[in-house]
């Protein structure tokens, strides 16, 4: 849900927007509902919640560390969190580089492969994932992702 840009809005638009009851008390210092007016420090008034949606998505930083002694593809999963947001939302990825290749999505998760040989070996890259939600709201974000091979281990 959006709270609407024009006409009037209530409370409990704001609560059902951070996904909260209906009936939750509301704090004017709040972060999320200081988040959603898009004033995180100042004063703010309730024309600043007009159009606003309550739309979260974030990439981890994730690593793999496996302990094989044999070469071959090994697998991470990233789950990206996401909040709010007007349903379905569509995700796509992309990577910095072909030493990590995208195996696989479902939803907010994507399988990485990478190929380890030998000895020791790091595979590094960026990961790139977007998050669109039904209004067309796109939120874009990035974070480092690698998978770690060391024979004999730790």
């Amino acid at each position: 849900m959006t709270i609407p840009s024009s006409g009037s809005f209530k409370a409990s638009d704001l609560n059902l927007e951070l996904n909260r009851p209906s009936s939750a008390q509301l704090k004017a210092s709040d972060t999320a509902l200081r988040e959603l007016a898009g004033d995180t420090s100042g004063q703010y008034e309730a024309s600043d919640f007009r159009g606003k949606s309550y739309f979260t998505f974030s990439v981890p930083n994730t690593s793999k560390f496996v302990n094989q002694p044999d070469p071959g593809y090994y697998y991470l999963s990233v789950v990206c969190p996401v909040t709010g947001g007007a349903s379905p939302i569509s995700y796509s990825y992309s990577l910095s580089n072909g030493t990590i290749t995208i195996q696989g999505q479902n939803g907010n998760t994507v399988t990485l492969r990478a190929y380890l040989t030998n000895g020791t070996g790091t595979r590094t890259a960026t990961l790139t994932a977007t998050a669109t939600d039904a209004n067309g709201e796109q939120i874009t974000d990035s974070g480092s992702v690698s998978i770690s091979y060391e024979v004999g281990g730790f």
